[in-house]
């Protein structure tokens, strides 16, 4: 097997994300507005925007030692000043509608099972002066073969 895991779910949550017009439509810049890992500053700029990080996870082992798939853990989340945290919550709950109980493709290798396990609802420093900010969304497993 060849799948490294948490690549392949990455670029499955950000091709199911960026694919759904509803949710685009909730975002400033689109589909650009959901980023890997980290946002530019223009994003902090001009939120509410997603961001999509790998957690963490485990090789699931067969016989002498086999990788039959990877389950991995993803953090996807909107951020957002409180001033909109309506907005976030609709852009939370279209993620999960997105996420939640799906199935499909990506880089070559098939994510036969996704599904949130946690929901979150986090408050954020940032560094613009009197702004409190929240991260809503949610802790995803991804099964990746």
């Amino acid at each position: 097997m060849t799948t490294l895991g948490p690549a392949e779910g990455i670029a499955y949550c950000l091709a199911m994300l960026q694919a759904d017009a509803t949710l685009t439509a909730l975002l400033p810049n689109g589909a650009n507005s959901i980023y890997r890992k980290v946002a530019p500053q223009a994003a902090i700029n001009n939120p509410p925007f997603i961001l999509i990080n790998y957690q963490g996870g485990a090789d699931v082992m067969g016989s002498f030692a086999d990788r039959i798939m990877t389950s991995g853990l993803y953090q996807v989340a909107c951020y957002g000043p409180d001033t909109m945290y309506s907005t976030l919550v609709s852009v939370a709950r279209q993620i999960d509608a997105d996420l939640h109980r799906k199935s499909g493709t990506a880089e070559g290798s098939a994510i036969i099972a996704s599904y949130r396990e946690q929901p979150i609802e986090l408050n954020d420093p940032v560094t613009l002066p009197d702004q409190a900010w929240s991260r809503l969304g949610g802790l995803y497993r991804l099964l990746v073969v």
